[in-house]
Parts: C-alpha cells; sequence; structure tokens
C-alpha cells in the first residue's frame, strides 16, 4: 500500500507539473497569436497601401495607354504616308528599271555589233596570217627540199669520192704492175742522150732551147701516149696524183684539162720555166719524170674542184709525205 501511495504522489507531482508548464504553454501561445494579429494587422495595412499606391499607378498606366494610343494613332498615320511614299519610290523604280534596261539592251545591241565587226576583222586577220603562214610554209617546203636536193648531192659526192678513193688504193697495185702505161716509157738509150745533153746545159747562154729540144724529142710524144692512155683524148675536169715511184711521195692537184696540166707539169720537170721553190718539180728534175707516175683520182666539174682537191690531199696527207705545199689551195682552177 506504501508502495501505491508513493506512485500516486509522484503521479500527482508529475500532473501538477503538466498543468504548470501547460499553461506557460499556453500564455506563450497567445503572446505568439496576439504577435501574429498585430504583424497581420501591419501587413494588412501595408496591403490597403499597395492597394492605393496600385490604383494611383494604374490610373497612370491608363493616361499612358491613352498617350501610347495617341502615339500609335500619329505611327499609323506616318506609316501610310511613308507607304504611300515607299510606293512613289518604287514605281519611280519600276519606271526607271524599264529605262535602264532598254538603255541596256541597246548597249548590249551597240556591243554585239561592235564585236561582230571585230570578229570579222580577226577572221580576215586570221586569213591573212594563214595564207602567209602557208605560203612560208610553202617557201620553206621548197628550201627544205633545195636544201635536201643540195645534201643528196653532196651525199653522192662524198660517196664517189670515196668510191674514187678505194679505186685509187686499187690502183696503186695496178700501177706497181703496170707502170709501163702509168709512167714515161723512155728507153735506156734515150736517157743516156738527155743525160748528155743535160750536161752541156750548164754551158750554155741560154739553156731553155736545149730543154726545149729534149721535151720535143725525147717527152712530147711519150707524154701525149700517157695522157691518151689514162685520160683519154677527151677534155675532162678532174682531180689528179703524180706519185714518185721511188720515194712514194705524191702531188694532188686540180685542173678543168688534165692533159694539157699535166704537159706543164712535165716541162716544168724538165726545167721548161720551172717555178722556183716548188718540191715537185725539184724532186722531178732529181729523179727524172719518167720515174712519176700520173693518174686521175676523180673526174669532177669545175667548181667542186677546190672541195675535192682539199680532200684528197688530206687522204694522202701530201703535204707532210708529198709534194703539196699548202692545204685545200684556193687557187686559181687550171
Amino acid at each position: 500500500m506504501l508502495t501505491i501511495g508513493i506512485i500516486l504522489i509522484i503521479v500527482s507531482i508529475l500532473l501538477v507539473i503538466y498543468s504548470v508548464h501547460s499553461l506557460r504553454n499556453v500564455h506563450q501561445i497567445n503572446q505568439n497569436i496576439d504577435k501574429q494579429n498585430q504583424e497581420l494587422q501591419q501587413e494588412h495595412d501595408k496591403l490597403i497601401k499597395n492597394l492605393d499606391e496600385i490604383k494611383k499607378e494604374f490610373f497612370n498606366e491608363n493616361q499612358n495607354y491613352r498617350d501610347i494610343k495617341q502615339e500609335v494613332l500619329v505611327a499609323n498615320k506616318e506609316l501610310t504616308e511613308t507607304k504611300r511614299h515607299l510606293n512613289d519610290i518604287q514605281n519611280n523604280i519600276l519606271k526607271t528599271t524599264e529605262t535602264q534596261k532598254e538603255l541596256s539592251q541597246k548597249a548590249f545591241e551597240n556591243y554585239c555589233e561592235v564585236l561582230e565587226k571585230q570578229y570579222d576583222e580577226q577572221e580576215k586577220e586570221y586569213d591573212m596570217y594563214k595564207d602567209a603562214l602557208e605560203t612560208s610554209y610553202s617557201n620553206r617546203q621548197l628550201e627544205l627540199m633545195r636544201e635536201l636536193d643540195e645534201v643528196q648531192k653532196e651525199l653522192d659526192s662524198i660517196k664517189a669520192t670515196r668510191a674514187a678513193a678505194i679505186q685509187a688504193q686499187t690502183r696503186e697495185k695496178e700501177i706497181e704492175e703496170k707502170l709501163s702505161f702509168y709512167c714515161l716509157t723512155i728507153p735506156d738509150i734515150e736517157l743516156k742522150d738527155i743525160a748528155v745533153l743535160e750536161s752541156i746545159a750548164p754551158k750554155l747562154n741560154k739553156p731553155r732551147v736545149l730543154y726545149m729540144l729534149i721535151w720535143q724529142t725525147f717527152f712530147r710524144t711519150p707524154m701525149t701516149t700517157l695522157c691518151n692512155q689514162v685520160i683519154g683524148t677527151s677534155t675532162k675536169s678532174g682531180i689528179y696524183k703524180i706519185t714518185n715511184q721511188k720515194t712514194k711521195e705524191c702531188y694532188i692537184g686540180q685542173a678543168v684539162d688534165l692533159a694539157t696540166r699535166w704537159k706543164e707539169h712535165a716541162k716544168y720537170g724538165l726545167h721548161i720555166d720551172t717555178p722556183m721553190g716548188n718540191k715537185l718539180y725539184k724532186a722531178m728534175q732529181e729523179y727524172g719524170i719518167w720515174n712519176f707516175s700520173w693518174e686521175v683520182l676523180e673526174e669532177v666539174p669545175p667548181a667542186q674542184l677546190n672541195e675535192k682537191e682539199d680532200y684528197y690531199i688530206q687522204l694522202y696527207d701530201s703535204i707532210n709525205f708529198g709534194y703539196n705545199s699548202i692545204k685545200a689551195p684556193k687557187k686559181g682552177i687550171k
């Protein structure tokens, strides 16, 4: 029972404490409610005040709206005027465009006419150039044909020269085997008479008479025979070779009349009007002209004599190993 009593006491105490605490809370709540009521009243006052301000602002805005509406009306009127002005401008532009089109069309037509004229002129000029080129081409073709003919002639000449050179080499062997055909044939008894007569020459005041006698008596007929054998009886132009059969040295010469030229060489070799300083005639006088062979290397027209003579001088190297004095002599044709 004591325990129950204690419990009841404790419960009573707790109830008292709770009641006191609850009263405090109610009081606090009432204070809070009052405070909130005050705040609500303040908010209400503010709202009323704001409402008045809003009404004023609405009135002002309404006035502004009327002003703006008036401005819009003015702007619409101005816009209408602007549109009318733009239409006028557009019409003017259309008219100007049409005018410009007409002018452009005329300018284009004029330009086309100018181009057509220029084209015609260019076409005429082209035809002129074409004709000139065709003429030039034809002329050049003719020149090339002439050059080709010249080259062909030169080639034929080279071939002929080469063939003649080969023949000359073959003839050298033939000459060695047939000296009597290519050399003067003088009997030994006549050679003795010639030697006797030549020994008298230094004692004579005019030895030319003696040498002419020797020529006419011992050499003219054999020389004519040799020319007829080697050259023939007709007049021939060409390149010839005179060779010392004792030393194999040679002389290359040219002539439009080979027979006449050979007879001149023979006379010079016999002291008849002999040019001074000539190696060939000095050798003839030393070895005797009967020890020299005479041959025709190539029959050529007079216009080619210098060229051919130069070729054979180089072929036989007759300047260094012969009786020629200069390379490719450009002397008068003989």
